[in-house]
């Protein structure tokens, strides 16, 4: 007379708990890449925001601002021509606003899981800097 088994056998165990495994891992990495992304995306249309504050402030005064960093230039920008300058997603990253003339500026971020470099110069000062925005 055979017996019945309720039970599992080991290699059925072990076998469910890879899958589980393997499912938990692809979502993991899925969600870690569309959060990076997500902050990227938010670290541009940010800066997009400030060009436009920016823009609005040359139309009425004539130039861009004489300012040395995001910290005096959110005093000129903020409350008259953005609501409340932008910050990192991250906090861990800054961005740099560097003044050329009363008619160039360019403004700098770093965005996470793209190649490092100087593409935004020395001038603004954000190490391994490789996104800019600069008036059009």
């Amino acid at each position: 007379m055979k017996r019945k088994t309720l039970g599992f056998s080991l290699i059925e165990l072990l076998v469910a708990v890879t899958i589980m495994i393997v499912i938990s891992a692809v979502g993991t990495i899925s969600y870690r890449s569309s959060s990076l992304s997500a902050r990227n995306n938010r670290r541009r249309a940010d800066l997009e925001q400030v060009r436009m504050a920016l823009e609005l402030y040359r139309e009425e005064i004539g130039g861009y601002p004489n300012v040395t960093s995001m910290t005096l230039l959110k005093g000129v920008l903020e409350t008259t021509y953005i609501k409340e300058m932008p910050v990192d997603p991250k906090d861990s990253f800054v961005y740099a606003y560097s003044y050329v003339d009363p008619y160039n500026y360019t403004i700098c971020a770093y965005l996470e899981g793209e190649a490092a470099g100087s593409y935004c110069g020395s001038a603004c000062g954000v190490s391994g800097c490789n996104y800019r925005v600069s008036n059009p």
